[in-house]
């Protein structure tokens, strides 16, 4: 499901993506009834994983049922009629559900090295399809542009000339990666990621003294990944990226001359949680800081993201038991946003803000257990780079055990990919075919990367070296979802539940839990 949402495009109105008069529009990718169905698989998913590790706390599945009753009022009852609404906030609900279903599985070793090789085997594909739009797509959509400029003017209700046709061809005439997504901030997200973990997973391997294979790999992904975020051009993006690899080198030096059992490991895994914290905190009270500065400097970037936060903070006054609903925001901030704000937005630009304006008391249950999963998912910085030993099986059980987890990785990468291909088969061409199969191949590589790196020499595993890298990656995204949108766009936000899920996963250090069972 994750594949098929991040690698394809989102129509939230099938056919009417403008005057149907003038210019016809395909139905294309995931429409709201394909959206609702993904949606339901990997809620099933993720209730199986829950339900098999039996590791759901009370206190989340009472917050998950607030956030359910919250969805479901805006979806029946206020906001009925809304498809927009109804898909949004099923789909927020069920990132954030699949960021639970994530960690539980990971309970399991094999399992979380399959699910990480996943979250981070997709990154490749979005990485490949940097250079393809900037340097082929690009060039055509705006040239095709230019060539029928008044009909596609036209079919938007755009007279030429007009402030938002100018608006609108300044930012078609700018290249800039924004994968499937439509936007460069919230691809690059997903960039910065890849540009933490595999540097952080290199790092891993150099010390695992891992094979020229598995070390050129993550050197390659973490070069596409470094091009991916220079394409997209986000500010944003590089920060978040600098963020991450400032902590991959944090960690590397507090495991330094480390056991599992020492008396400093154990102290810092007790702290670790307020690491995500202090960064959340952080990103925040910059926002805040910049927005009492007012405009006393020439920086705007972050100046409007506090205006986005104090109106949201009003409209979750104005409505704190319901909300505006997941698709409200727009409408509701041209009523409380600060007067000199000269934009309209349909986001806080803050993935707290937004569950709370959104859904409100529901949107603040869904807060807080994203706010538990980051602290989760930090507690991976300060684990030792190694747990305890564990033996596997024999030699040949451990090949076969291998193939299984490799065809595990590929079968939702192969499945998910041709889907897409289905789904845009309308748009194909030769270039965008090329990009899927390269990717594919890639998302292959880069899963027998990982799981190699979790096989240690004398058939032991060596799991514990993916936490510090996944962590790293997890809490760089976790700041950026502060000052973007990439936590409530739809395909984006289900990949950062299952990547904060697999990082929270990371830290559960000490063996497989069904051995532990046994």
């Amino acid at each position: 499901v994750m594949v098929i949402r991040v690698a394809t495009v989102h129509d939230p109105f099938p056919g009417w993506g403008g005057d149907p008069l003038d210019l016809p529009s395909p139905i294309l990718g995931i429409t709201p009834f394909v959206g609702f169905v993904l949606d339901g698989v990997a809620l099933i998913g993720c209730a199986l994983a829950v339900w098999s590790a039996r590791a759901l706390p009370l206190r989340w599945a009472l917050f998950l049922a607030l956030a359910a009753v919250s969805v479901a009022y805006h979806a029946l009852v206020k906001n009925r009629g809304n498809v927009d609404a109804a898909a949004l906030g099923i789909h927020w609900f069920t990132s954030i559900a699949c960021a639970l279903g994530m960690m539980a599985a990971c309970r399991i070793d094999r399992v979380r090295a399959i699910a990480i090789a996943g979250v981070l085997g997709i990154l490749a594909l979005l990485a490949i399809k940097a250079p393809a739009q900037v340097f082929l797509e690009h060039p055509e959509t705006y040239a095709a542009f230019k060539e029928d400029k008044v009909r596609l003017l036209t079919s938007q209700g755009w007279a030429e000339g007009s402030s938002n046709a100018l608006a609108y061809e300044r930012r078609l005439s700018q290249p800039e990666a924004t994968g499937w997504f439509g936007l460069a901030n919230v691809y690059a997200t997903l960039a910065a990621a890849g540009v933490a973990a595999f540097v952080g997973l290199l790092i891993a391997a150099i010390k695992a003294r891992a094979s020229s294979r598995v070390l050129a790999t993550f050197t390659t992904a973490g070069l596409l990944s470094i091009t991916a975020l220079v394409l997209a051009g986000s500010k944003g993006g590089y920060a978040a990226a600098a963020l991450g690899l400032v902590l991959v080198v944090l960690g590397q030096l507090l495991q330094r001359n480390r056991t599992p059992a020492s008396r400093g490991a154990n102290r810092l895994q007790q702290f670790a949680p307020l690491l995500g914290v202090v960064l959340i905190v952080g990103v925040l009270s910059a926002v805040v800081a910049r927005g009492m500065i007012g405009q006393r400097l020439g920086e705007l970037s972050l100046l409007f993201r506090w205006f986005y936060l104090e109106a949201a903070a009003r409209i979750f006054a104005a409505n704190p038991l319901w909300g505006v609903g997941p698709a409200g925001f727009k409408d509701a901030y041209m009523l409380a946003k600060n007067p000199i704000s000269p934009e309209d937005v349909i986001s806080p630009h803050s993935i707290l803000f937004d569950f709370a304006a959104g859904l409100g008391i529901g949107g603040l249950a869904l807060g807080a257990i994203w706010m538990g999963v980051v602290m989760r998912s930090a507690r991976g910085m300060f684990a030792p780079s190694v747990a305890a030993p564990q033996r596997l099986l024999q030699t040949a059980q451990v090949a076969s055990d291998l193939r299984t987890d490799l065809r595990l990785v590929m079968i939702p990468a192969v499945i998910g990919i041709l889907t897409t291909s289905f789904l845009e088969q309308q748009i194909a061409t030769a270039s965008s075919t090329v990009v899927r199969l390269l990717g594919m191949a890639a998302f292959g590589g880069i899963g027998a990367a990982v799981i190699a790196l979790t096989r240690g020499k004398k058939n032991t595993s060596t799991i514990g070296l993916l936490s510090l890298p996944m962590s790293a990656a997890a809490l760089a995204v976790a700041v950026h979802l502060q000052i973007e949108m990439t936590g409530i766009v739809p395909g984006a936000a289900l990949w950062c539940g299952l990547m904060l899920g697999a990082a929270g996963g990371t830290a559960l250090q000490g063996g497989d839990a069904s051995a532990r069972d046994a």
